[in-house]
């Protein structure tokens, strides 16, 4: 019986019905419907959302539009933004490359502690000297517990 699933035949018979269902699923008005909706639900969050931060709105086609306040511009498709970029996104992942961007900027950003630590005993004393964001240094001691 196994050898009549890899049978040529049998695996061409099968991709012919795969692909007949795609474009049944495909052609479906439904379907086609649900894509003008949910196109339309995004354009319009986004157009609200320029709106109301008195930022221009224009469609570009396919579900893809651009929305620019002063000379400032991102472009939009459906729930995706630049800060979705994966570039963004491998920043944000790094705490200490964002609040050094981030303070560079001007922003004001919290305290903050950054350090690694490996190979030590419970019992041992751990003596910890640091220099914060902000520039202030502090040491703290602490038994391994």
């Amino acid at each position: 019986m196994s050898r009549f699933w890899r049978h040529p035949l049998t695996l061409r018979a099968l991709y012919a019905a795969a692909m007949g269902r795609a474009a049944l699923r495909w052609y479906n008005p439904r379907r086609r419907a649900q894509d003008r909706h949910r196109v339309g639900f995004y354009e319009s969050a986004w157009r609200e959302a320029a709106e109301e931060l008195g930022a221009t709105f224009r469609p570009l086609g396919g579900g893809i539009a651009e929305i620019a306040l002063d000379e400032h511009h991102t472009r939009v498709v459906e729930n995706t933004c630049a800060i979705d970029d994966p570039v963004t996104l491998a920043v944000l992942s790094d705490k200490v490359l964002t609040h050094r961007i981030v303070s560079a900027e001007g922003v004001p950003v919290p305290r903050h502690l950054a350090f690694r630590f490996k190979g030590a005993q419970k019992g041992e004393k751990l003596r910890i000297t640091w220099v914060d964001s902000k520039g202030e240094s502090q040491t703290d001691e602490a038994v391994l517990e």
